[in-house]
């Protein structure tokens, strides 16, 4: 309350000494607009003031934007006016101060406030949104947490009418609300979310699903609905870049199936199979690769013998984990071994390809592992032809839904420029892995907890092509680049991604030495080789190579810089 009224003198001293003509009332009504929108461009402000009736000409409105400067010098993009008040919190609070609560007295707020959250909110059908409709949302979220009249008269209210809105707040908001929704709130919510992964998203549905899926596993006692809650969990976490909590939710649901699938087989093998499936991809993630396979092979074994029982129900699904189990082999480099189920899978969704995007998206990841396969097993014309269909078909989708399908178009063109590097096309390599990681890039942005890895793998591969094509220079800072972020991944989530830090570590310490830069190459190398001590003592044999090749990149190091001396 001291903060908020020494704004009001401040406007009031202001106009005392004749720099403003704004009343301090006026010049509220202007904070409140501009904490809400957080900056609009001139224009912009100019239209808002004169469609919600605070100024009545553009005469006016430049006056009240001028006087509005004086007291809060623009400070962020060059040519946005209406500077929000600062810090957040403060500017909350004078949102909530000033928004109208009957029960508080009707000398609480500016009546004139009520109604300003519906009409910045409410558009007509099918008009596009002003660009300031995340910022409002986000505030009122941020605000209604703290402020029960807030959430209770204005926020909800406006969600329940239209909870699309919600969506366009982005991730953060939408977590935010699944801290206080109540069941209604929620309910409103669940139905308008995506049902495909959104990059953008995803964080925020994570959390929704699981406030959801609590009140639904403690109102229900059958064993088939809360199996498919924590199914649902679990995807929705696995999206959300949450893999640990994703795993423990399909353990939970593998629990239950299991049980179920003994007493009738025909019911519910195909939902254990299933959820096997969404097993194999948690362990892989996490960098539990053993048990993974397991997982997937059990997975296709379940499939394989319903689709015998069910001739022509179970194809696509077995061809799904077919799939995950040549991808997992990939993995472990038993390319010989990935052949037939990666041909099989690709054989059965070929079939079925034409416009249906989910077709096609398993199709395109059939042919990416297809690939990396045929490139291991010495075929590098066929694997390309592969690579490049994976592209063609990722493209596609991405153009018509790339909040889905981006992170699988990035990562298909990431496969390309290996498969071209291979075959010595080093400028149409570089072309492929200068936008993968550009998509990367502008994922993570969106969803660092799950696109986090994507952009570290697309940098490796972008520093890759860069040296191949005697970009040197830039070719290390991008690795140095990667390397950071693997760090922080590999802090964050040491199971899964160690061994890419080790991989990307001895990479980047080959080329420091490649490069005369020994001392560096010797850090780098030391930091590689005890990655893969430790990694070699909890998975024997696993390792060995990848050590070697650090102790042999230290050894370098060592007699280059004796050598120097």
């Amino acid at each position: 309350s001291y903060l908020l009224q020494r704004e009001y003198d401040h406007w009031q001293t202001m106009g005392d000494n004749r720099r403003i003509s704004t009343s301090p009332r006026a010049m509220a009504r202007l904070v409140a607009l501009a904490t809400l929108t957080q900056s609009l461009s001139h224009r912009d402000a100019t239209d808002l003031l004169l469609s919600i009736g605070l100024a009545g000409d553009r005469a006016e409105a430049q006056s009240l934007l001028d006087d509005y400067g004086s007291c809060y010098p623009p400070a962020g993009a060059f040519g946005e006016v209406l500077e929000p008040l600062q810090p957040d919190r403060l500017g909350e609070d004078f949102i909530a101060d000033l928004l109208p609560d009957p029960d508080l007295g009707p000398a609480h707020g500016d009546p004139w406030m009520a109604g300003i959250p519906a009409r910045l909110l409410t558009l007509p059908a099918g008009a596009v949104l002003p660009a300031y409709v995340p910022a409002v949302l986000s505030v009122l979220v941020e605000t209604g947490r703290r402020w029960e009249h807030v959430r209770r008269r204005y926020l909800v209210p406006l969600l329940l009418k239209r909870p699309e809105l919600a969506l366009a707040a982005g991730g953060a908001p939408l977590v935010t609300l699944a801290g206080y929704g109540d069941l209604e709130l929620l309910t409103a919510l669940q139905a308008i979310l995506p049902k495909q992964r959104h990059v953008e998203l995803d964080i925020g549905i994570a959390a929704l699903t699981q406030r959801l899926t609590d009140y639904g596993l403690a109102r229900t006692t059958d064993d088939a609905k809360r199996a498919q809650l924590y199914d649902e969990r679990a995807g929705r976490f696995s999206n959300g870049g949450l893999y640990q909590d994703a795993l423990s939710a399909t353990q939970e649901a593998i629990v239950i199936r299991r049980r179920l699938a003994q007493a009738d087989p025909a019911k519910h093998e195909p939902m254990l199979a299933n959820s096997l499936g969404n097993l194999g991809i948690d362990l892989w993630t996490l960098g539990l690769s053993a048990e993974a396979l397991d997982a997937m092979t059990e997975a296709v074994r379940v499939y394989r013998h319903r689709a015998a029982a069910e001739p022509g129900a179970y194809e696509e699904d077995l061809a799904a984990e077919l799939n995950n189990l040549a991808g997992s082999l990939v993995g472990l480099e038993r390319y010989a071994d990935a052949l037939a189920p990666a041909t099989e899978a690709v054989a059965i969704f070929r079939q079925r390809a034409t416009n249906d995007s989910g077709m096609m998206n398993e199709l395109g990841s059939c042919l990416r592992n297809l690939a990396i396969i045929l490139n291991g097993l010495g075929q590098p014309e066929e694997a390309l032809a592969a690579a490049h269909e994976a592209v063609e078909n990722y493209h596609r989708l991405a153009l018509i839904q790339p909040e889905t399908y981006e992170v699988e178009f990035a990562d298909s063109l990431r496969s390309l420029g290996n498969r071209l590097s291979r075959l010595k096309r080093y400028d149409e390599a570089l072309l492929a892995a200068e936008k993968s990681a550009a998509i990367s890039r502008r994922l993570a942005a969106a969803n660092p907890a799950s696109q986090g890895q994507n952009l570290a793998f697309g940098l490796h591969g972008l520093a890759t092509r860069l040296w191949d094509t005697g970009q040197r220079e830039r070719s290390l800072a991008v690795s140095d680049e990667a390397i950071q972020l693997q760090r922080q991944l590999a802090e964050d989530n040491p199971s899964a991604n160690q061994r890419a830090l080790g991989t990307a570590l001895n990479s980047f310490a080959s080329r420091l030495l490649e490069f005369s830069r020994p001392a560096e190459a010797l850090l780098v190398s030391e930091e590689a080789a005890e990655i893969w001590r430790r990694l070699s003592g909890t998975a024997p044999g696993t390792s060995d190579s990848q050590l070697e090749r650090a102790n042999a990149i230290r050894s370098s190091a060592v007699s280059a810089l004796q050598h120097n001396t």
